[in-house]
Order: C-alpha cells, then sequence, then structure tokens
C-alpha cells in the first residue's frame, strides 16, 4: 500500500505567489509498485531518499521521456505534466515538495 503523509502545508506570501500554497510530503511506495497516469495543478520537485524509481512523463505532443532516478536524486515536474511512476524492486521512499493554488 502506499503511504502518503504530508508533513506541511503553507500559503506562500500574497507578495510572491498569491493563492498558492507549498505543501511537503513523505511518501513510501512499496516494491513494483506503479502509480497510474496523472498530473498536478502545480509544480513539483520530488528528492528519493532510498530505493529507484522510474517516472515516465507524456508530452502534450504525446512524446514520452523516462527517466530512472536513484537515492539522493532530485526531479522536477511542471504544471500540468502527465507522467506515471514506478518503484523498483526495493520500492522507494521520496520526499515531495509541490507549489499549487489553493
Amino acid at each position: 500500500e502506499v503511504k502518503i503523509e504530508n508533513l506541511l502545508a503553507k500559503e506562500l506570501s500574497a507578495q510572491i505567489a498569491p493563492d498558492r500554497e507549498v505543501i511537503v510530503s513523505y511518501v513510501e511506495l512499496p516494491p513494483n509498485t506503479t502509480l497510474p497516469r496523472h498530473w498536478h495543478p502545480g509544480e513539483e520537485f520530488y528528492y528519493v531518499i532510498d530505493g529507484d524509481l522510474t517516472v515516465t512523463a507524456v508530452s502534450a505532443e504525446g512524446n514520452a521521456e523516462v527517466e530512472t532516478l536513484g537515492a539522493g536524486d532530485v526531479h522536477f515536474l511542471p504544471v500540468g505534466l502527465s507522467h506515471s511512476a514506478q518503484a523498483g524492486e526495493s520500492g522507494a521512499r521520496i520526499f515531495v515538495v509541490a507549489a499549487i493554488p489553493r
């Protein structure tokens, strides 16, 4: 079972980013877990604590880009980009920082 724990949710300053908040989450993916293709309404940054994760991002034109991440890797997903993710044989533990609309 996928574990998601939101550690912090904080509105950003109206002077810097009105109507946006940052959410910091801890995510655990069991071995060989696949998250189906989806998208997010804001930018997301991932830091892989341990394990490995394969992210497949699909552009609006339908072009797929695959990136395999391991412990210590950081990844960025722009707003609205369709993507899926699959944990490897050892699963994955990830910190996610998302800047999304409130």
